[in-house]
């Protein structure tokens, strides 16, 4: 299968470090595969360490030719555990739901790669998990690994062996699809306009096996923490670029090119900006308009449809999947608990 060449990103040592200890397990020397200072990279004692992704691309692909096996993606993802996942891996077995996990995810990917998003999609009987790349190409190393870890990490959350889901991949069918029925257990389709899982929407109730609310809490705080800290990080110029954005809402016009003319820089100059900083371009929109969204939200005199169009949807149903996509509720849910909240506030109920 030819790969797509990946653009700019980086991954956290965490993540690459699934790879290398898959290799180990099975005898093989990951030394004999990538140089030194990467190999010493992923396995640091911090496992935030940002990984370019070229270059565990290059390593994954490496690993592909050594060991001969063109299905190491999907079981290097059926490998995972939740060290592999960073700080987010022990949040998720502390939460209560798998619909929380999807949503804790979803939060504070950020926090352990740059190059995927996720959106959830619930219907009466089917729910799906998208997997959206932030570049135009999908890896198919990365979306075979995406979704073969995250459901056999679900399994292992749940304890629950016998979950099956469907898989969608956009690359074209290979010769043997023999480990994609045996890891998924549901229907495997290929050349799909979409990367996605899809599962019974009852999966989303499942309770997650060692639930812990105290230490829910306190590793959400960490990770709400940590996000904050990745703002104060923000170079300048992704500053004046969300404040450029944040008067550009509602006029649709929030491409690249008319953010570039504003700050007086030629396109390719801030995209490569936003590429030095690790960010892409829809990325940075995103967070503007995630951020926008909340605060319209809190205001009950503001309807969901004036909502969607101060942030520069044309329509509303866009805006809800991104919001989803966001926070992993619907906006009328958000905007119901947040005024409950107010109103208990004010009522002196909390």
């Amino acid at each position: 299968m030819t790969q797509a060449e990946p653009e700019g990103g980086k991954i956290i040592a965490a993540h690459a470090r699934a790879l290398v200890d898959y290799l180990r397990g099975r005898g093989v020397d990951p030394a004999r595969l990538v140089d030194a200072d990467l190999l010493k990279a992923i396995e640091s004692d911090d496992a935030r360490t940002p990984i370019p992704l070229r270059r565990w691309q290059a390593m994954f692909d490496a690993a592909i030719v050594a060991t001969g096996d063109a299905h190491l993606p999907l079981k290097v993802g059926e490998s995972y555990k939740p060290r592999h996942y960073g700080m987010l891996g022990y949040l998720a077995m502390a939460c209560g739901t798998l619909h929380d996990v999807i949503a804790m995810m979803g939060r504070y990917e950020r926090l352990t790669d740059d190059i995927n998003d996720s959106k959830l999609v619930v219907g009466k009987k089917h729910a799906a998990v998208h997997w959206l790349p932030a570049s135009a190409k999908a890896s198919p190393t990365m979306s075979q690994l995406s979704l073969s870890g995250w459901i056999c990490f679900a399994r292992l959350l749940t304890d629950r062996p016998d979950l099956r889901a469907d898989a969608c991949f956009e690359f074209p069918r290979p010769r043997d699809v023999t480990e994609y029925a045996r890891i998924f257990g549901g229907n495997v389709r290929f050349d799909q306009p979409a990367t996605r899982l899809v599962m019974p929407t009852d999966y989303l109730d499942l309770r997650i096996a060692h639930s812990d609310l105290h230490t829910h809490r306190v590793l959400q705080e960490q990770a709400e923490s940590m996000l904050g800290q990745r703002a104060r990080d923000e170079p300048d110029f992704v500053r004046e670029l969300k404040t450029v954005l944040s008067l550009k809402l509602a006029s649709g016009r929030c491409t690249l090119a008319h953010a570039a003319q504003d700050l007086r820089l030629a396109p390719r100059t801030l995209q490569r900006r936003l590429d030095q900083a690790s960010l892409s371009f829809r990325e940075v929109l995103d967070d503007v308009r995630r951020s926008h969204a909340e605060r319209h939200l809190r205001d009950p005199r503001v309807s969901l449809a004036e909502v969607a169009f101060l942030l520069g949807y044309s329509e509303q149903s866009p805006f809800q999947h991104a919001f989803r996509r966001w926070n992993g509720e619907s906006p009328g849910a958000y905007r119901r608990r947040v005024v409950a909240d107010v109103n208990a506030v004010t009522a002196g109920r909390l």
